[in-house]
């Protein structure tokens, strides 16, 4: 069965999610199948070294395509370094296999790009400059972001050049065959009603199958069976809005700003004293709001005013969420003691989990149906798309290692 990719429902009318949204993706970025970075326009042009010329041979060609050893071997470097900066090790055993993989996304990335149209261009490169530049802002400065790829083997140059090729690509199957894929009101209302999506209904086929099979058992059935329902209840469940509270809170830290490590204890019991008179003047009435644009020492006060809106599910320390969804609207908290300090928190508003309307739902809802059609879809088009452009894998391993259908995963990523 397909691996299906799953996402968040925004929930915001008439907005496409972006599929690469997420902070940085080195994850992901790391992983993308693309050709080296341009040679500057205006550097002067060298004669081959004999790496070049005797050592790097072609290892996969097809139209318009020619794919080299070494440019595969810097891709899958690439995908080593960014499994090391997560701190994870690679099963040597699956080199060639996860290789012939990366390989095999290598040269349906490469056929997209060739097949991109001056429209396509534009879309990846509005695309690609608003990635970049939510990557510059997750982290912090150009600086920081050099560090970070530095980890994956990347410039800034390289990783410019490989979100423009990611983008570029995707641009292609946008056009070439989501454009072509159609989901119903029918199907979405289903969705919202009943919790079934393209997912729940190749388990079901999957099911029938099982149930007309004599040799499986019932246990391995109902097993199939309960399993289905859990995808179903899981699937309505991304339809209501989680319980939420809204606080305000005074921070008094115990953390050194500067080295992030616990300051003396005589401070710490300082700090400890002042939040308990800060306690007990708010529960005489003093201004709270004041008192924490006076106060509060969180490192976020200017950007949030110290007001954070929170799901149980949120990444706050546990004793801060534990206290704010203890307390009634405008209630005041003993003080809660974190890792990062003190903290005196009020709740502004505490709303409970309560389902979205489909209205609200409905765009995002197409268009995570959309994507589970293309998922479904993109094997039978890739394997065309290969098939038109006569893809041969010249080096004998790869052949051999290159599953029947490999993996369906967004064009230029790979998943070894």
């Amino acid at each position: 069965m397909p691996t299906l990719r799953v996402s968040q429902f925004t929930g915001q009318p008439g907005a496409r999610r972006y599929r690469m949204a997420r902070p940085l993706a080195l994850a992901l970025l790391a992983l993308v199948v693309v050709g080296n970075a341009p040679a500057q326009q205006d550097s002067p042009r060298k004669a081959p070294t004999l790496e070049e010329l005797f050592g790097d041979p072609v290892i996969a060609r097809a139209t318009g395509v020619e794919i080299r050893q070494n440019e595969l071997d810097k891709a899958f470097m690439a995908y080593i370094s960014n499994l090391a900066a997560r701190g994870q090790q690679f099963d040597e055993s699956r080199r060639t296999r996860s290789e012939a993989l990366l390989l095999d996304r290598m040269i349906v990335t490469h056929i997209l790009t060739n097949r991109a149209t001056g429209i396509d261009q534009r879309i990846a490169a509005s695309n690609a400059d608003k990635f970049f530049a939510r990557s510059l802002t997750d982290a912090g400065s150009e600086e920081n972001l050099s560090r970070q790829l530095k980890l994956t083997g990347l410039t800034i140059e390289q990783f410019n050049h490989r979100i423009y090729e990611q983008t570029l690509a995707e641009a292609v199957v946008e056009r070439e065959l989501e454009s072509t894929l159609v989901v119903t009101d029918e199907e979405i209302k289903e969705f919202y009603d009943s919790g079934v999506d393209l997912r729940v209904r190749l388990m079901q086929e999957e099911l029938n199958r099982l149930t007309h099979d004599p040799a499986v058992p019932e246990s391995e059935r109902l097993e199939f069976t309960a399993q289905i329902a859990k995808v179903k209840e899981d699937n309505k469940a991304r339809f209501v809005s989680p319980e939420t509270v809204k606080v305000a809170h005074i921070l008094l830290a115990i953390l050194d700003p500067e080295t992030r490590q616990p300051i003396p204890k005589n401070q710490r019991d300082a700090q400890h004293l002042k939040a308990d008179d800060l306690l007990k003047q708010a529960r005489a009435g003093a201004d709270f709001m004041e008192m924490v644009r006076t106060h509060s020492q969180d490192r976020n006060l200017a950007e949030t005013g110290g007001i954070y809106t929170v799901t149980r599910q949120d990444r706050f320390a546990p004793e801060f969420l534990a206290a704010s969804f203890s307390l009634a609207p405008d209630q005041i908290s003993d003080v809660v003691t974190t890792m990062f300090g003190y903290h005196v928190i009020k709740c502004l508003e505490h709303r409970p989990a309560a389902p979205r309307p489909l209205a609200e739902l409905s765009d995002s809802l197409r268009d995570f149906l959309t994507q589970q059609k293309l998922q479904r879809a993109m094997p039978d088009f890739f394997r065309t798309l290969k098939e038109e452009a006569k893809v041969e894998i010249l080096e004998k391993k790869y052949r051999d290692a290159m599953p029947k259908d490999p993996p369906a995963v967004s064009p230029g990523l790979v998943q070894p």
